[in-house]
This record gives structure tokens, sequence and C-alpha cells, in this order.
């Protein structure tokens, strides 16, 4: 993620100051790349899933 991070967001980009950068890079980071890798902690599935998964089984078991 790094590396691409940096090719793909950072080098192409020209930020005016500190804090665009870091409100362009949260966003890429929390907002993009976050919600779509898969998480070895949720059983490799995307949170989107996780949740709508567990949402699922409570609804079962309520």
């Amino acid at each position: 993620m790094c590396n691409s991070l940096k090719t793909e967001r950072v080098f192409h980009r020209r930020y005016q100051t500190r804090g665009e950068a870091q409100a362009d890079l949260f966003d890429c980071i929390e907002v993009f790349y976050n919600r779509k890798r898969r998480h070895s902690g949720l059983g490799y599935n995307i949170p989107s899933e996780f949740h709508s998964d567990w949402l699922a089984q409570q609804k079962l078991t309520a």
C-alpha cells in the first residue's frame, strides 16, 4: 500500500498545505482502502461484507 500510495497519489499531486495532504491521505486510506481491503481478522472479508453477515446472523438468532 505504501509504495502504491506514493506512486499513485502523492507523487502526482501538489498540496498547498500539510493539512491538505493529511486530509487527502486520510481519505485515501480510511475511506477507500480500508473499506475495500480484505481483512484477515474478519475472515478475509471486506468490512461491509463482514458487517452484513453479522447483521444477518443477529436477525437469525433473535
